[in-house]
C-alpha cells in the first residue's frame, strides 16, 4: 500500500465497545461498520447502535446462537449472514441503502481490495487471526499502521506485524480473506448507468 489512505471520521463518531468479558465482537464490527456508512454527521441524533444491537441480539436468540456466540464468538459466515440482516434492518428504519461487498467479489488482492475501498469512504471489516481472533474494522492505511475503528479499544497495529495478503506468513496477525468485506452507502438520488 502505497500511499496512505483514511476514511478521516468526524470526532464526535466513537466505536461502540464490547464488554471486557463477551465475544460480540462480530455483532459490534457489524454495527461499527454500518454506523460509519450512515451519513453520521447529517443525522446525528439517531442512534442506529441501540436499534441495530437490539436487531443483532434478537437475530441470534431467535437462532438459539446467543449463548455460544457470547461464550465462543461467531465464524465468518455466522457475522456476514448477520451483518446481512442488519442492513435490512437499517433499511426498513432509516428507509437508506448500505450493501455489503464481499472481498472474494472483488479482482483485486486483499491489500489493494482494503486500500481501494477506504479510497471510496467504505470501512472494511476484517477477522484478525494469530495472536487474537477479533473483528474489527479497518478506517485506514499507511506504511507504518492498519488503523482500526474498533470495539475492542485498538486504534491502531503496526503493519509489519499483520499480513493483509490472507496468509499466514509468519506474522503475528493475519486477515482471513472469506472474513472481509466492505460497507458501502448506495445514494438512491445518484444517476444509473441504465
Amino acid at each position: 500500500m502505497p500511499k496512505p489512505v483514511n476514511l478521516n471520521l468526524p470526532s464526535s463518531l466513537k466505536p461502540l465497545q464490547q464488554g471486557a468479558l463477551d465475544s460480540l465482537c462480530g455483532m459490534y464490527a457489524a454495527i461499527n461498520a454500518i454506523r460509519i456508512a450512515d451519513d453520521f454527521e447529517a443525522q446525528p441524533h439517531r442512534n442506529i447502535g441501540s436499534v441495530l444491537s437490539t436487531a443483532a441480539v434478537k437475530y441470534l436468540s431467535r437462532r438459539g446462537e446467543l449463548g455460544s456466540i457470547f461464550r465462543f464468538g461467531m465464524g465468518y459466515k455466522r457475522q456476514q449472514e448477520l451483518t446481512k440482516h442488519l442492513l435490512k434492518s437499517y433499511r426498513n428504519q432509516y428507509g437508506g441503502e448500505i450493501v455489503l461487498r464481499p472481498s472474494k467479489d472483488s479482482f483485486l488482492s486483499l491489500d489493494h481490495f482494503i486500500e481501494s475501498e477506504i479510497k471510496t469512504g467504505n470501512p472494511v471489516c476484517v477477522c484478525l487471526e494469530g495472536a487474537i481472533s477479533h473483528y474489527t474494522i479497518i478506517q485506514g492505511v499507511n506504511k507504518k499502521q492498519v488503523l482500526l475503528f474498533d470495539s475492542g479499544g485498538r486504534r491502531f497495529f503496526q503493519r509489519a506485524s499483520i499480513s493483509l495478503n490472507g496468509r499466514n506468513d509468519s506474522k503475528r496477525y493475519w486477515i482471513k480473506t472469506s472474513s472481509v468485506y466492505s460497507i458501502e452507502f448506495v445514494d438512491p438520488w445518484e444517476e444509473s448507468d441504465i
